[in-house]
């Protein structure tokens, strides 16, 4: 005779909305974050937040290599430090990689950021 076994109980298989996936994802992002904790709270792999971050990236920026993310890191008061704030130009952002400063004002779109730091690759 053969045995048939029922496992009852909660569906594991979660239907998430964007919004959930985007507030993990965003979680996971934050400095000092281990994606491991997040996970583990929202009782899942944390290879699902490492998916829909991935997926997240292609959504917003897709890139013919690849999105990346770049470690930033932000100043209490940039503004004095800035020269360019003396010449009339409002400073958005500055970032300094390879050895060069660059500034970008607050006109400055995210197709311009995205097309000016692709070009340092």
């Amino acid at each position: 005779m053969d045995r048939i076994t029922v496992i009852s109980g909660p569906e594991r298989r979660r239907a998430w909305t964007a919004e959930q996936k985007e507030a993990l994802v965003l979680a996971a992002c934050a400095p000092g974050a281990v994606v491991a904790d997040i996970a583990r709270a929202a009782d899942i792999h944390p290879s699902l937040i490492h998916r829909w971050r991935r997926e997240l990236t292609q959504r917003i920026g897709p890139s013919s290599t690849g999105a990346s993310f770049v470690p930033v890191v932000m100043k209490a008061d940039a503004s004095a430090d800035v020269p360019s704030e003396r010449q009339g130009l409002r400073v958005a952002a500055e970032i300094e990689t390879r050895g060069a400063v660059i500034r970008f004002g607050d006109e400055a779109g995210p197709e311009l950021v995205r097309a000016i730091l692709g070009s340092l690759r």
